[in-house]
């Protein structure tokens, strides 16, 4: 599994994704793998991810994120990850301000972005 791989924890387990999906170090590997896939496909700047959330559970029918049909309930998913994406955006906003990591501007409410 690539989340385990970049971890470079010696004998991880699935039993040890949720931990690693909090792992600071863990979320910088995989948002650097997404920006060197970025540079290689010639991405534009503003195409570049800039903050991830890495979500340790699998979302199911069960769960309620997902159609019979196994698509994406957006308005659950929105409910259930706003505060995350807020949380996302105030540390891109934050960032910017201090002068880190190139951050761009963040849109000025989740509102105007579409999930």
């Amino acid at each position: 599994m690539a989340l385990l791989k970049l971890s470079q924890v010696e004998y991880a387990t699935v039993d040890d994704i949720p931990k690693l999906c909090k792992d600071p170090k863990v979320v910088d590997a995989v948002l650097h793998e997404l920006t060197v896939i970025g540079k290689e496909k010639k991405l534009r700047g503003f195409e570049f991810v800039k903050a991830i959330h890495l979500e340790p559970n699998v979302w199911t029918v069960e769960s309620g994120f997902l159609t019979p049909s196994f698509k994406l309930k957006r308005q659950p998913a929105a409910e259930h990850y706003r505060a995350i994406i807020d949380g996302m955006y105030a540390k891109l906003a934050a960032d910017q301000k201090a002068g880190k990591n190139g951050a761009r501007a963040p849109i000025e409410s989740l509102e105007k972005a579409k999930l």
